[in-house]
This record gives structure tokens, sequence and C-alpha cells, in this order.
């Protein structure tokens, strides 16, 4: 799986600030729809044609639209032990100490402890990706239950 945090959209000087369980590859698939680009289903393949940008530059596109969605994070761990701590997982987190199987209350004591630093993408706080050198970057935060 390819992480594209900071997806620029060109055509409408908009920047997608992806944060993993919040509709994230629903929104990079229908980027890709937007764009034209073949896969819209598969919108985390290195192939998908999306590109990404570092938070410096999505901090200086101060004149682009930059979004987001978060979720109400029990709703987030949730969707997230039950998808990738279950038999079919595309991403093994067992690295983690969060092997296949894990109980939900085991799984939450566990990404509990980590510090954003070393979390992985879909475990990390959803605020992690919204600052860049203590500046918030997105003009607008939506909520996924309100989509």
């Amino acid at each position: 799986m390819v992480v594209r945090t900071y997806v620029p959209i060109e055509e409408y000087q908009a920047i997608y600030i992806a944060i993993p369980k919040t509709a994230n590859t629903s929104i990079k698939g229908r980027l890709m729809e937007i764009k034209g680009l073949p896969g819209s289903d598969r919108p985390h393949l290195r192939e998908s044609g999306l590109t990404n940008i570092t938070p410096q530059a999505a901090c200086q596109r101060k004149d682009w639209f930059r979004f987001t969605f978060v979720r109400n994070p029990w709703d987030r761990a949730l969707s997230l032990w039950s998808d990738k701590c279950g038999e079919n997982s595309d991403v093994d987190l067992a690295q983690y100490g969060l092997p296949q199987g894990i109980s939900f209350e085991n799984f939450v004591k566990t990404i509990a402890r980590f510090n954003d630093k070393y979390a992985e993408i879909h475990f990390k706080s959803q605020t992690q990706p919204l600052f860049h050198n203590g500046q918030l970057i997105p003009d607008f935060i939506g909520r996924f239950e309100h989509l």
C-alpha cells in the first residue's frame, strides 16, 4: 500500500489531506474519477496516478482549498481493528504488537501506547497530518459522520 497523505488536485487548486479510516479510499477513488484516471476502485496502488506533496508544500499553497475529514476516534479504532486485524487484512501490523485475531480490547490498549512518531499510519492520531511546524494546514475539516 502506498500512502499519499497530501494529494494535490491541480484542476481545482485543492489539496486533500488523507487520514486513514475516514472514507479515504472512497475520496481518493472519486478524485481519480474526476481526474479521469483508471482504476478508481484501487486508489492506493502505486500506479494510481495520484501524486503526493510534502506538508511544507501544502502549507505554501495558501490560495488553494485544503480539506480533510476526521472520524469519531472510537468508530475509527473499531473500523481499523475489524479491517486490519482480521483474516483478509491487506496490512500486517504484527510488528506493532497487533497480530491478526487480537481482541479489540487489547488492540485499543496497544495502539494507545504509541507515540505518533512511531505509530503506523493507520493508527496515528488524526491530528498528526493536519499540522506542519505548528501551523494548521486544512481550511476545512469535515466529519466522516456527516458524509
